[in-house]
């Protein structure tokens, strides 16, 4: 029994289980539930290397979090008698559509109004799709200790502001489902893109994020069309995991990538939930983001992609969404569309210290520009600045190869 099986387990199950005892015991013991939940996780690695892989895993680890939950509040006499007797004998976790509903509860609880926006991501990543502080921090490009802070201080904030300790119902908080959106969206890129040194795509935390998502598609709420626009970039983004590692696992890159190996059938799910969030009273980064994939995906080739396409919708993204990465994307594609002056004057606008972790993709872009220039020296200065400050072992092994124009 590996800890892998173990921890791929857990990650599936941390928002579940969280949300189904949030549901139950009330919001006010959250830190004992995250606690006899990560302790749930301790006895599976002690207990399942012993005595293998229980039949039903998920349900194992519920069993033993509501044990060790239960536990907990005797010793702090903080839970109610009628609740206890009530829940002790429901000794099976069942995934029923109520406990999908549940997480999704969950996630609007920690959207809470009084809170920060980003700490209202935190929160989510955390308590939902059960992401390390450091995991956390890469997302929202802050340092570990500042998201100790986040977590902490929106867990008091919610405390002294919310006047029940149940979890919402989806109809009565409309206006936080952007907020979980962007968690959703967050999550997702961690796995297509992750911060790990053992492995840079997590197609578990990816298709997790996939997960939340089509149960937010089926829900009826507000806005639900960027929703549905979220769900079909994913997914457009998703049906080319297949490709984006070679055999010996270094990272491929768009341009390269074999196309044969991209998932048709999610791409046709991607184009169908890319129709069904077209709204004209309604156009977020989502549909932008969405359609500009969907350029990427639906096209035959590389080199047959409409660059000057993806131009436009970049400088819609960039214009609806200014910040220093929406600039840096909307300058690339100018450079493929040959309009190089233009691309030029875009990168000199950014600031470098305002895209922290992602400024080898600024010198890297800016490299592409003295390529097509012709200037090589000012190329491969601009190749060592990425490698420089980048902190991905696999993202320098691409950008080496650049050095000499290898693929």
């Amino acid at each position: 029994m590996s800890e892998s099986i173990v921890e791929h387990t857990f990650r599936h199950e941390f928002g579940r289980i969280v949300a189904k005892l949030s549901a139950k015991y009330g919001t006010t013991n959250l830190m004992e539930i995250e606690d006899a939940v990560s302790d749930a996780m301790l006895s599976a690695l002690k207990s399942w290397g012993i005595k293998g892989t229980p039949e039903n895993p998920a349900g194992w680890l519920f069993r033993v979090a509501d044990h060790k939950l239960i536990d907990k509040l005797r010793r702090k006499q903080k839970y109610n008698q009628d609740i206890l007797h009530n829940l002790e004998n429901e000794s099976v976790y069942l995934q029923t559509e109520e406990s999908e509903l549940n997480v999704i509860r969950l996630m609007l609880w920690c959207a809470h109004p009084q809170l920060d926006y980003k700490d209202q991501i935190a929160m989510m990543l955390k308590l939902v799709s059960g992401f390390s502080n450091k995991e956390i921090a890469a997302a929202l490009l802050v340092n570990v200790e500042t998201v100790k802070k986040r977590i902490q201080r929106a867990k008091r904030k919610i405390k002294n502001h919310e006047t029940t300790v149940k979890l919402p119902i989806l109809n009565e908080v409309p206006d936080r489902f952007s907020s979980l959106r962007k968690a959703i969206y967050l999550t997702f890129n961690e796995g297509y893109f992750s911060i790990s040194t053992t492995e840079t795509i997590r197609e578990d935390v990816v298709f997790e994020a996939l997960r939340l998502c089509k149960i937010l598609t089926d829900v009826q709420h507000e806005n639900r069309s960027a929703s549905f626009a979220l769900m079909a970039l994913m997914t457009f983004h998703a049906s080319r995991l297949e490709s984006r590692l070679s055999e010996n696992q270094t990272i491929v890159l768009l341009e390269n990538q074999d196309r044969s190996f991209w998932n048709r059938e999610l791409i046709v799910i991607a184009n169908r939930y890319l129709s069904k969030s077209m709204d004209k009273k309604l156009l977020t980064e989502y549909h932008i983001e969405a359609c500009i994939a969907a350029v990427h995906t639906n096209s035959k080739s590389y080199g047959e992609t409409d660059w000057q396409y993806i131009s436009v919708l970049y400088k819609s993204l960039s214009d609806a969404m200014p910040s220093p990465i929406t600039k840096l994307n909307y300058a690339f594609s100018l450079l493929k569309a040959g309009e190089l002056d233009l691309a030029f004057d875009i990168l000199n606008e950014i600031s470098i210290g305002k895209i922290k972790q992602q400024a080898y993709l600024y010198y890297a872009t800016l490299a592409s520009y003295y390529d097509e220039i012709g200037n090589e020296k000012a190329r491969q200065e601009n190749i060592w600045k990425a490698i420089d400050t980048c902190d991905h072992q696999e993202i320098r092994n691409v950008l080496r190869k650049r050095l000499n124009h290898e693929s």
